[in-house]
């Protein structure tokens, strides 16, 4: 998923000519290095559906719905809060909401393209306990890498891989706790506002 994902963006980019106007502001420049005041103090709404799966091989994996807001503090940086809706895969499986504060980190800039770093904390509910023989609260935290390809002016579409861990942090003992480590991707849209 992740690599059709990428291949997705290399497209967009390839479709690109360098007659198309703005040319001459396609060199990769660190977003600190744009034009000033495009993005601080501006806020975003969007959205994402992600999936992870537990790296080991063993059937855990939680797909997600997820709402996001941001507020960029500086030119690269954004403060971001996420209200994830899942389906935890597991045996029996179940559904669960969750909530996720963190930041996100903008490195580069090339043309319609901003290339980004994440982390984000939290915690989740769910229907059932997960993993299998976990409990039904968690707390989680993920990180990943990806791009947002501006589509329009402020509409953004945005791809990338993350890594996941959930457990519940041993609050009822080491052996309530069957933590999940899991790999997988998201995609999204988010626009100004």
């Amino acid at each position: 998923m992740v690599t059709t994902l990428l291949l997705f963006s290399a497209l967009i980019l390839a479709g690109h000519s360098e007659s198309a106007p703005g040319a001459e502001d396609q060199n990769p420049v660190p977003i600190s290095d744009a034009a000033p005041g495009t993005r601080t103090g501006t806020s975003q709404a969007g959205f994402r559906v992600t999936y992870a799966s537990e790296k080991s091989g063993k059937y855990e994996a939680l797909t997600g719905l997820t709402p996001t807001l941001g507020w960029y503090s500086t030119e690269w940086l954004q403060i971001r809060a996420e209200l994830p809706i899942y389906w935890a895969h597991d045996n029996p499986s179940g559904a669960g909401i969750g909530v996720n504060l963190g930041v996100r980190a903008h490195a580069l800039r090339y043309w319609r393209l901003s290339l980004f770093g994440e982390l984000h904390g939290g915690a989740l509910i769910t229907s059932v306990p997960y993993p299998d023989e976990g409990t039904n609260f968690n707390f989680t935290y993920h990180g990943g890498i990806g791009t947002t390809i501006e589509l329009t002016k402020g509409w953004e579409l945005e791809i990338g891989g993350r890594f996941q861990h959930v457990s519940n942090g041993f609050v009822v003992g080491r052996a309530k706790n069957p933590a999940s480590n899991m790999l997988g991707g998201f995609i999204g849209f988010s626009l100004p506002f």
